[in-house]
């Protein structure tokens, strides 16, 4: 804008410049000429003599507005100055359009990567848990080999990439600002997976033995009496893992409505759970109550579910 300014400002000037110029050498020929009729011979200098009649017209040839010319040069030079600033601005604006869409996908690919690690990781872990749960219904006279130490770190792991999605999440927040809802969602959730986890742990270090005909191989003696809590602790970890799947999955929603919806012109439908104890959570503010009563009512901990929708209502 400001060059357009400058250039416009340089035409103007040098419009004026030449409109000088050309009144100067106008005006020096008018008295040239002039001077030139009143230095013929006359008669007599009567007031009605013809030359000096001639001679007072050539000096009063003089316009007293702007040449015409000149108006019109100014005029043209200010509606090219103008179209080439509305021909800027569209460029600006599409540049800028441009910029954003492809800013959008990227941020789009960063999260999207970040919760299909993390979804992965929390699925593995809770599919361990449902196959031994089955396997202690069915394989009675069985021994149920299962890698404990492997579930351990399945279950860091899993842990670890959520808090990093939560990482990511923050990082954009300036481009998602109501996703701060899906952050207060998996700290809760979180929070019911550490307690989960340690029952379920415990109980399988309680039930642990070697097999040493298989090189001491860890398999898990469970009697028929301890059996029904074991599958139930199993049960709960379970379910604490495919809640945290689904939130991850209506953030990858979320995320893709809201960055991409206007580059690939549709949207993706959220979730529909026909089980009502499972709620869909969303950016949508008029949602938000309801959300955050749902996810206080599964909080294990009151105490750390009111410090953590302190910290977040006073994000704003």
């Amino acid at each position: 804008m400001q060059a357009y300014l400058s250039l416009l400002f340089l035409v103007v000037v040098m419009t004026f410049a030449g409109s000088a110029a050309f009144s100067s050498d106008r005006d020096n020929a008018d008295n040239r000429k002039a001077a030139s009729i009143s230095a013929q011979p006359t008669k007599s200098s009567t007031a009605g003599d013809p030359n000096n009649l001639n001679s007072s017209k050539i000096l009063s040839h003089k316009r007293s507005g702007p040449d015409p010319n000149i108006i019109a040069i100014f005029v043209a030079a200010f509606m090219v100055m103008i179209q080439l600033w509305r021909q800027h601005e569209s460029g600006l604006t599409l540049q800028r359009e441009s910029f954003r869409k492809k800013t959008n996908l990227a941020i789009y690919e960063n999260i999207s990567d970040i919760v299909g690690t993390a979804a992965s990781a929390v699925s593995t872990a809770g599919i361990n848990t449902l196959i031994l749960n089955t396997r202690l219904d069915y394989d009675q006279d069985t021994k149920n080999y299962f890698e404990i130490e492997g579930f351990n770190i399945q279950n860091s792991k899993a842990g670890n990439l959520v808090a990093d999605v939560m990482l990511i999440l923050e990082k954009y927040e300036i481009a998602l600002p109501g996703f701060k809802i899906f952050r207060f969602a998996l700290n809760v959730q979180s929070a019911k997976q550490r307690k989960a986890f340690p029952e379920v742990f415990q109980k399988m270090v309680e039930f642990m033995r070697l097999d040493e005909a298989y090189n001491n191989k860890i398999y898990l003696s469970v009697s028929e009496e301890q059996k029904e809590e074991f599958k139930q602790l199993l049960t709960r970890y379970y379910d604490v893992g495919a809640t945290m799947g689904s939130y991850l999955s209506d953030i990858q929603v979320d995320a893709q409505n809201l960055l991409l919806s206007d580059i690939f012109e549709g949207k993706v439908p959220r979730r529909s759970p026909t089980d009502p104890n499972h709620l869909v959570i969303s950016c949508d503010p008029n949602k938000e109550g309801e959300i955050i009563e749902f996810l206080r009512g599964e909080s294990p901990d009151q105490e750390h579910f009111n410090m953590l929708l302190r910290e977040y209502r006073a994000q704003g």
